[in-house]
């Protein structure tokens, strides 16, 4: 396969301008019955940089069900990293491609909200790759 060039600033800058955005909601407690995403909607075209077209912020349903050993996570921080850029496209790579549709991967610290995991009590603070949305399910096997 034939090697993309990675086009780096001007995607970080798109993403940063959605995380202010996602993390000024969930500090401000602007939306508490949903979860504010930046999704992505369409893979970046060979040799062209990412833009606002790839990604739409959307509202989606606050996880309400927790199963048995499960956490509800409102993040924090999200890690901007050049690799995103990489994970937006289809080429093979060390990880599957970020789902379309779906809120783009990121790494993540977060405050856990609610919880049916006594090893992670509700203030816990985690790690985990819970994207770039205000909210997540998560568990302790799954490496929170």
């Amino acid at each position: 396969k034939t090697r993309r060039p990675i086009a780096v600033l001007p995607s970080m800058a798109l993403l940063a301008l959605a995380i202010v955005a996602l993390a000024t909601a969930a500090v401000d407690q602007t939306c508490p019955s949903t979860n504010r995403a930046l999704v992505l909607r369409h893979r970046p075209e060979v040799g062209v940089h990412m833009s606002p077209s790839n990604f739409e912020i959307v509202e989606l349903p606050k996880p309400a069900d927790l199963g048995e050993g499960k956490v509800l996570v409102r993040n924090l921080y999200a890690s901007l990293d050049p690799t995103q850029r990489i994970w937006a496209t289809d080429d093979a790579q060390y990880m599957v491609p970020a789902s379309l549709g779906e809120p783009m991967r990121a790494a993540t610290i977060g405050v856990v909200e609610q919880s049916n995991e006594p090893s992670l009590p509700v203030g816990s603070h985690v790690v985990g790759v819970g994207g770039l949305q205000q909210y997540y399910v998560t568990s302790a096997a799954e490496g929170a």
